[in-house]
C-alpha cells in the first residue's frame, strides 16, 4: 500500500509518498455489518507535512457527534482507473481531488435504509448536498467539520454507500468514538 499526498492531482508533479508498513484494524471490526470499520497506517518513513498541500488535521473530542442537520466536507478522488501505461493522459482532471458537502442526517434514516448495516453510537449519516455521492474508491475518505471552537476535525470517515447513487444516504464512521484508541496507538507506535 502506498499513501500519496501533497498534491491535489494523482499524477501531477510536486506529489509525495510513502510505502505503508502496518496496517493496525480495530480489534473488534465485524466485515459482515462493517461494525467499527476503522484502520491506521503506519507508513514505513515520516510523512514530510508542509502546511500548505499537505498538514495533520486535529482528531475530535471524545465520542464529538457532528451536529444533524450541518455539513462535513468529504474529499477523495472517486472511482478512477489506473494511470494509462505509456500513455497520455486523455483528461487529467478525472485524477484531480475532489471535494463536496455531505448534510448531517439523523442515525435513524440510515438505520431504516441499511438495515443489514451498522448504524448505531459510533456511525452517523450523511446525504451529499446537490447531488454529489460516494463512488468505489471513496470508502475510507475524510469527512471534515468545525468543532464547536471553530477549529478543523476528522468527524469522520466514509464507511459505507450505495455507490455512485444521487441522493443517496451514506454512513460514516464517528471518529469521535475511537479517539482513546487511536491515541493508544499512536503513543505505542513505536511498539506496534
Amino acid at each position: 500500500i502506498s499513501i500519496i499526498y501533497g498534491s491535489s492531482n494523482l499524477y501531477k508533479q510536486g506529489q509525495k509518498f510513502v510505502w505503508a508498513g502496518k496496517v493496525i484494524i480495530f480489534p473488534r471490526y465485524r466485515n459482515k455489518t462493517r461494525q467499527n470499520n476503522i484502520a491506521l497506517i503506519k507508513t514505513k518513513t515520516n510523512m514530510t507535512l508542509d502546511g500548505q498541500e499537505s498538514k495533520a488535521i486535529e482528531l475530535p473530542r471524545v465520542v464529538y457527534e457532528p451536529p444533524i442537520g450541518q455539513n462535513v466536507l468529504v474529499s477523495g478522488y472517486g472511482d478512477v482507473d489506473e494511470k494509462p501505461i505509456k500513455k497520455p493522459i486523455e483528461d487529467p482532471s478525472k485524477y484531480d481531488l475532489k471535494a463536496a458537502n455531505f448534510t448531517v442526517k439523523n442515525r435513524s434514516e440510515c438505520k431504516l435504509k441499511y438495515s443489514d448495516k451498522y448504524t448505531e453510537n459510533e456511525t452517523f449519516c450523511a446525504q451529499g448536498c446537490s447531488g454529489v455521492y460516494i463512488e468505489r474508491g471513496d470508502i475510507g475518505d475524510p469527512a471534515v467539520q468545525k468543532n464547536e471552537t471553530k477549529i478543523d476535525v476528522l468527524a469522520g470517515l466514509v464507511s459505507y454507500a450505495d455507490l455512485a447513487m444521487k441522493n443517496s444516504l451514506t454512513i460514516f464512521i464517528k471518529v469521535g468514538s475511537y479517539v482513546f484508541w487511536i491515541q493508544d496507538v499512536m503513543k505505542n507506535k513505536t511498539k506496534s
